[in-house]
């Protein structure tokens, strides 16, 4: 489990689907993405960044194009938090955004690309452009059967 945030929400969602492995006895652990070195000797692979200012977290993109020969050879699962809603245009629109990302390294093809909502607080830190309300839709857990294992999951 790569998470490519450290902070709120993303942190959680990772920290939670590696939860969810160890249950289920599979090693899973969590790395800053830029911390991520070879990912070969992983059975797997789930890379989680959030979905900013009209794209995915650039850290994840990265890390992607870092190790595209070595995740190309292994189950990927990646999920992108943005929506603060779970509205389907919403969704709809952050599923978009992710796989336009993904686009720019074709040589990876994730089993399971799911979006999480994701929370805004503009008051903690602050938000650098129009405030918005606070939100929450970070559901993470509807996503268990997809995100949880990347050979469990289908795009």
């Amino acid at each position: 489990m790569v998470r490519v945030r450290k902070h709120c929400a993303t942190e959680g969602v990772a920290d939670g689907v590696a939860r969810e492995h160890r249950a289920n006895g599979v090693d899973g652990e969590t790395l800053p993405g830029v911390a991520c070195c070879d990912p070969r000797p992983s059975a797997g692979v789930v890379v989680g960044g959030s979905l900013y200012m009209g794209r995915w977290h650039a850290d994840a993109v990265d890390l992607l194009q870092r190790h595209k020969y070595a995740l190309s050879e292994l189950p990927l699962a990646v999920f992108g938090m943005g929506p603060r809603t779970l509205e389907t245009h919403e969704v709809e629109r952050s599923m978009a955004l992710l796989r336009r990302s993904l686009a720019s390294v074709p040589e990876v093809e994730p089993v399971a690309v799911p979006i999480i909502g994701g929370a805004v607080r503009p008051t903690a830190p602050p938000f650098p452009f129009t405030p918005h309300p606070e939100s929450r839709a970070s559901a993470w857990q509807a996503t268990r059967p997809r995100a949880t294992h990347p050979r469990s999951a289908s795009p």
